[in-house]
């Protein structure tokens, strides 16, 4: 693993390098995919990601949304961000497996404010660099947030660091993933 002495200026940085950057307007929708965004935004799908992790059940307004995202590629070539808390560091060479739709980030700012807002754990920070072929739907101008559909990617480097964000200081894990070709999860 990495040791990055305080990671504030790699998170300024990276904010600053997409900083004059508005994520395109994903569009038009149809009336029923714009609920759905809308409903998602809103924390009313938020039971039914969580039974679709869980049990990979998955109800029709969610298979929707991600059938929606499926077939959205709003940012190629744009790094984006997803902050977690974990109990332990990813590993390299090992596989993250998201098993059903996730909200990421253009800002590495906001995917830590995100994480801070979980609660207690390792402060964790996944990055991916979207490809051409990758699906994201970008839905909104206020937490720059993506979706992405069910994915596997590997880990492929980690960067530990120090980050003091609004007052407090905090250790922070960088996760760099990159696809696993022909892993798609369904």
């Amino acid at each position: 693993m990495e040791r990055i002495g305080n990671l504030e200026k790699w998170f300024i940085s990276k904010s600053a390098a997409q900083d004059a950057v508005s994520g395109p307007a994903s569009g038009p929708w149809d009336e029923r995919t714009s609920a759905l965004v809308e409903a998602f935004q809103m924390g009313a799908l938020a039971r039914d990601v969580q039974d679709h992790r869980a049990t990979n059940k998955c109800s029709s307004a969610l298979a929707d949304l991600i059938a929606a995202v499926r077939s959205t590629r709003d940012l190629p070539n744009f790094v984006v961000y997803r902050g977690l808390l974990l109990k332990s560091p990813p590993e390299v060479s090992t596989a993250f497996r998201e098993r059903s739709l996730s909200s990421w980030t253009i800002f590495p700012s906001i995917a830590l404010r995100l994480a801070l807002a979980q609660g207690q754990g390792l402060v964790t920070i996944l990055r991916y660099r979207l490809s051409q072929t990758d699906a994201a739907f970008y839905i909104d101008d206020w937490e720059y947030e993506v979706l992405r559909p069910p994915y596997v990617s590997q880990v492929f480097r980690i960067a530990k660091g120090n980050v003091n964000f609004m007052g407090h200081s905090c250790d922070v894990v960088v996760a760099d993933l990159e696809a696993l070709e022909g892993k798609d999860e369904q």
